[in-house]
């Protein structure tokens, strides 16, 4: 992903640099958040104009298949669908109930219920998800279009505040809702999720994708990343 056109000095990157950089990013594909140091990568000029690596389509295949097909994760799934089945004040009360002790509440009893929210969010299309990956075949996509692409979607989702009402259903809004107040000022939390799970939950034209897309540009371009 790209957020804008890389500077004239990465321009001359030699092929031995680029070498260090994708084995650089193919150490990180052994961790959830190794999407991220994709990004950091293709954000600062490099791999500017390099499809999707092989390799890493490999790895982030495995990855995700893992997370999708894994016996903990599928468990969440039924489990999910069973809370967000119910009304909206049914299912934040079992939520809530979840954080524990509110002067004791940390960022694993959040990040579960982080967890739980994007499943409910997915689970409709958990089967065509795992379909997609086991049929799926390397293709060749600029990673900059790829960006160009979201973070055009992104600048969009500001013009147009009414795209999200009318394509989300009333259920993601709710939950949309209710990962935004608890994610407030802990947005730094999606980086602890599976990333497979966060590009499918998260709906493009959703108020946390904005937010989400407005911290991972603050991150890139600071000093102090997190990610």
């Amino acid at each position: 992903f790209i957020i804008e056109h890389a500077n004239t000095k990465h321009n001359n990157v030699t092929t031995k640099q680029i070498f260090k950089q994708r084995q650089s990013v193919i150490t990180h594909a052994d961790t959830i958040s190794f999407k991220h140091a994709i990004f950091k990568f293709i954000l600062k000029g490099r791999f500017e104009n390099c499809a999707w690596d092989i390799e890493l389509w490999g790895k982030w295949k495995d990855i995700s298949l893992s997370y999708l097909l894994d016996k903990r994760t599928l468990s969440m799934v039924s489990g999910a669908s069973l809370i967000f089945n119910t009304s909206k004040a049914q299912w934040s009360h079992v939520l809530e109930s979840l954080k524990g002790p509110t002067d004791n509440l940390d960022d694993h009893n959040i990040l579960e219920i982080v967890e739980l929210c994007l499943l409910g969010l997915s689970s409709e299309k958990w089967i065509h998800l795992i379909r997609i990956f086991t049929s799926a075949t390397y293709q060749v996509i600029s990673l900059s279009k790829i960006w160009y692409h979201l973070h055009n979607i992104h600048r969009e989702n500001g013009l147009d505040r009414h795209a999200e009402e009318e394509d989300i259903h009333l259920k993601g809004r709710e939950i949309d809702k209710y990962l935004l107040q608890l994610l407030t000022n802990k947005i730094q939390l999606l980086w602890k999720m599976p990333p497979v799970l966060v590009a499918c939950g998260l709906h493009v034209r959703s108020a946390l994708f904005s937010l989400y897309m407005d911290e991972i540009q603050k991150q890139i371009r600071s000093d102090n990343a997190t990610i």
